[in-house]
Parts: structure tokens; sequence; C-alpha cells
């Protein structure tokens, strides 16, 4: 039995993604580093929109 990463843990992954990213991540490009679909990207991703000054592009 694999055990499921926690909310924690994927959002530091996805800090860690988007400082290696010059360009950034698309909802779907994040999606697929995680292995969940677009919407559960979109919910990571506004954590982080929350508290980091990122800029959102569209």
């Amino acid at each position: 039995m694999t055990k499921r990463p926690s909310n924690l843990d994927r959002t530091l992954k996805l800090v860690h993604a988007l400082t290696q990213s010059i360009e950034g991540l698309s909802l779907d490009e994040m999606a697929a580093l995680f292995e969940v679909n677009r919407r559960t990207a979109e919910r990571l991703r506004n954590v982080i929109l929350i508290h980091f000054d990122l800029e959102e592009t569209v």
C-alpha cells in the first residue's frame, strides 16, 4: 500500500516546481505533475497564491 502525499507535501512540491520554471506552469502541467485532476491543481495553486506574492498570467 502506497502512502498518499499530504497536502503540505504536494504544496511544497508545487512551490519547488514553480521556482524551477522560468515561464511558470499551466494548470494542466500542475495536474500532470501530481497525477490529479485540473480542479485539484487549481486548489493547490490557490493556496500558494494566498501565501506567496505570485503573478498569475492568463
